[in-house]
């Protein structure tokens, strides 16, 4: 049977039957395979116009039961939106820049083949016409532009180290150099990985104890595992978001520890751009701005540690005065670990 006849055979059943033709059913009145099938839905769900709505195909199959159907769909049945579907991708794209920046070969193969399923699950459910445009351009759709990265590659093996003891918690023997100490090893139980501006970072605690501290991945000299394993904190009890949102940047002084903190008063040139600069941002918890007589922009917050602060407000040069704390304090800030 010529495929036009086949094509108009399966669209009328669709449009006189509401629950849609039985996968099985269709393949052998029509004496095609499963493939041919397969080739003909896609044909009706990228090209049939008629029964395309805001890019979506209502030729569906469907599962009923454990029975498969092609069916028509409304759109608003359909499973993910076109936007429901771009989110997922941004979101793979990232997961895999990341995985990328931490060289974990590995976890980006298992990455890519899960999302290999995903994408087929989308075409052969999903009816977007515009699919095979995007999974060829993904990698232009989505970019991401690194703040000043840091090249992990040499150290990939460190980094599995670091890794295997956070999946397992497991406690690790590293030896780090810190600008206080120099290099000492430190035996730590791993809580978080984190990424900030290009860098990693290690929040962790000294066995036996509940303070985090942050280290620097870079500062890691090497590390090696332990054979002690250690219950993971409890969600009451650490959770690193904790730490980072009254923090100004990564760098953060465990609130258990941490028995004041600094109050900062700024001024900023009436510049236009500058003052829009500033207020798209989340700069510091609790962050206020208020626009004084002169059209100078005021603005305050308070921080737990001064490390980042200073240098931010030094790239403002004289488009920016301090009002509080001293300049003096500049000069001695908090050492990082």
């Amino acid at each position: 049977m010529p495929i036009a006849l086949n094509l108009a055979t399966i669209v009328h059943r669709l449009l006189t039957h509401s629950r849609g033709w039985r996968v099985a059913d269709l393949c052998a009145e029509l004496e095609i395979a499963d493939r041919t099938y397969r080739k003909y839905r896609q044909l009706l769900q990228e090209q049939f116009f008629p029964l395309i709505d805001g890019g979506v195909s209502q030729v569906q199959e469907v599962l009923d039961g454990e029975t498969r159907y092609l069916r028509l769909v409304r759109p608003e049945q359909q499973r993910p939106p076109v936007a429901a579907l771009l989110l997922k991708l941004t979101a793979h794209q990232l997961a895999l820049r990341v995985l990328t920046f931490l060289g974990q070969n590995e976890g980006h193969a298992a990455l890519e083949e899960a999302f290999e399923a995903f994408w087929s699950e989308a075409r052969a459910g999903g009816g977007y016409s515009q699919l095979t445009r995007i999974r060829r351009d993904l990698d232009r759709l989505f970019h991401f532009v690194p703040d000043a990265p840091k090249d992990y590659t040499a150290r990939a093996d460190l980094l599995a180290t670091v890794l295997e003891a956070l999946i397992d918690s497991r406690r690790l023997c590293m030896r780090y150099t810190s600008a206080a100490q120099g290099a000492k090893e430190h035996e730590v139980e791993p809580l978080t990985l984190a990424m900030y501006r290009g860098g990693l970072h290690l929040f962790a605690r000294y066995a036996g104890r509940t303070r985090v501290y942050n280290f620097v991945v870079d500062r890691i000299e090497s590390a090696r595992l332990l054979e002690t394993v250690f219950p993971y904190p409890a969600p009451r009890d650490y959770h690193p978001q904790r730490f980072t949102e009254a923090a100004f940047g990564i760098f953060f002084r465990d609130q258990d520890a941490a028995k004041t903190t600094t109050e900062v008063e700024l001024v900023f040139a009436n510049e236009p751009w500058l003052k829009l600069y500033l207020q798209e941002r989340q700069w510091a918890e609790g962050q206020s701005f208020r626009e004084l007589e002169d059209g100078r922009l005021r603005m305050c917050f308070k921080t737990p540690s001064m490390v980042e602060v200073w240098p931010w407000i030094r790239r403002f040069g004289e488009d920016v005065e301090v009002v509080r704390p001293s300049e003096r304090a500049g000069a001695k800030v908090a050492s990082r670990p």
